[in-house]
């Protein structure tokens, strides 16, 4: 007896996530790519973008800067690539994969590192990576990026400063060219462009870049703007441009590649750290020129003022070096104009006295010589004259007094007789003393609303003007 048993299976279908078969299959091309590439020792075009999204501290103690950046590598392997117009791939929709962490960890990457280790920190937040369909890969770190300042933050309150950021390929068995826009994605645009033309820099020259600490090439394009608001107190940061440098010696690779950034203040922070103390540093000036102090007063505190100016000129010159200046800053450039405005004005203000008071320098002698003036030396003074006429007079009608000199002799209507026309010489000196009076506070009032305009207007030509036509905010 034969029992023939007939089993129907029923086959078991397996469905595959095409983006998880396409990630391995991806991920194994990119292994034979990586390892073509360095076996051949071949050059991998490449391009890097580094837009900065916010400053997160500017910290005076430990004189550094805290900013969130993004380094963001686009580089393309032949062997990536997969057909996106044939409809019955299973991969024909789509666009993009992105790596997981565990894949991302076992495939190679190119390793650019920061030279400056020691001064520049990366502490990596998030690492991504993904590959198109035209085989382009894009590799994104971003985290917070910690670079020490060459200027003195406690001391030196800058408004502009530029650094850069230098990153080389540690990997010695491929090379890299730097190519800009490798793919018509990476966008980069030239609308945030600064006008290279201002008000400041007709006037006192290109003071905004200096070669001798940032090298900064006039023909760098400026790539990104901040993305949001800073949160350090009206700071914001910048990407300038991305300059490569070629090793000419070795058929044109990558030696180096440098970053250039900017850090500045924002333009409403001016209001209360630079505009309101210089503001009341000028109106104590202004009120300096109204106080009832004598000629010699007034220039000596005039003096003593201008010499502290120049002091703290000096001592901010001291502490940081000129030649690690990349930028001016607004303080000094107002206290520059004030200082010379200020010696001016106690100069024009000196001449006034010397005119109108008398003077205590070889101007008023001059003055005095040339007009034929009597001095003290010549003629005895005026308060003593007539004291010594009154002292006479009463000798003369009392005649038991103890107080007889003897010093004048005549009869005593020729003693009322002087003494009425000293009191009438004296008032019509009085008189004409006073007049000086009102002429030269006429001509100091003149010399001091003279003054505060010119300190106004260079306020509002610093603050307000120079920055708008600087920068596009």
């Amino acid at each position: 007896m034969v029992i023939r048993i007939h089993a129907v299976v029923d086959p078991v279908v397996t469905n595959v996530d095409p983006k998880h078969e396409l990630l391995t299959e991806i991920a194994g091309r990119y292994r034979l790519a990586a390892r073509h590439l360095r076996e051949t020792q071949s050059t991998l075009p490449f391009e890097l973008q580094f837009p900065v999204h916010d400053i997160i501290k500017v910290d005076g103690a430990t004189n550094e800067f805290v900013i969130r950046a993004t380094i963001r590598l686009d580089y393309q392997f032949e062997f990536l690539h997969w057909d996106s117009n044939d409809t019955r791939s299973r991969y024909h929709d789509i666009d993009e994969i992105i790596l997981t962490k565990s894949t991302l960890q076992s495939l190679w990457l190119p390793d650019l590192r920061f030279i400056d280790e020691d001064s520049i920190s990366f502490n990596i937040e998030r690492e991504t990576a993904k590959i198109n369909r035209d085989g382009l890969v894009t590799w994104i770190r971003r985290g917070l990026i910690t670079i020490a300042s060459h200027i003195d933050l406690t001391y030196y309150p800058f408004d502009r400063q530029y650094f850069h950021i230098n990153m080389q390929n540690t990997q010695k068995t491929f090379k890299l060219h730097y190519q800009k826009n490798i793919h018509s994605l990476s966008s980069t645009t030239n609308s945030h462009l600064a006008r290279s033309s201002s008000v400041w820099t007709a006037l006192f020259g290109n003071t905004e870049i200096n070669p001798n600490i940032t090298n900064i090439p006039i023909n760098i394009q400026q790539n990104e703007q901040p993305i949001k608001t800073s949160t350090s107190r009206g700071w914001f940061v910048r990407t300038i441009g991305i300059e490569p440098k070629i090793n000419s010696n070795d058929n044109g690779s990558l030696d180096n590649i440098t970053i250039y950034l900017s850090i500045q203040r924002r333009r409403e922070s001016h209001i209360y750290t630079i505009i309101l103390p210089t503001l009341f540093f000028s109106f104590f000036i202004f009120i300096f020129y109204f106080a009832p102090v004598e000629a010699h007063q007034r220039l000596i505190i005039g003096l003593l003022n201008t010499f502290a100016t120049l002091i703290f000129l000096i001592y901010m010159d001291y502490k940081i070096l000129a030649e690690q200046l990349s930028h001016s800053p607004l303080l000094i450039q107002y206290l520059t104009i004030l200082f010379m405005i200020e010696a001016l004005s106690l100069f024009f203000d000196h001449i006034i006295h010397s005119i109108f008071y008398g003077g205590i320098n070889f101007v008023s002698n001059w003055l005095r010589k040339r007009h034929k003036y009597d001095t003290q030396q010549q003629q005895p003074a005026r308060l003593s004259r007539v004291t010594m006429l009154t002292r006479a007079l009463n000798n003369r009608l009392n005649p038991n007094s103890l107080d007889n000199d003897g010093q004048l002799n005549g009869p005593t209507d020729i003693l009322m007789k002087q003494l009425i026309e000293r009191e009438e010489s004296l008032k019509f000196e009085d008189q004409e003393r006073y007049q000086w009076r009102k002429r030269a506070r006429l001509s100091e009032c003149l010399c001091c609303w003279f003054f505060l305009a010119i300190v106004i207007a260079a306020a509002i030509c610093v603050f307000l003007i120079v920055p708008s036509l600087g920068l596009k905010k």
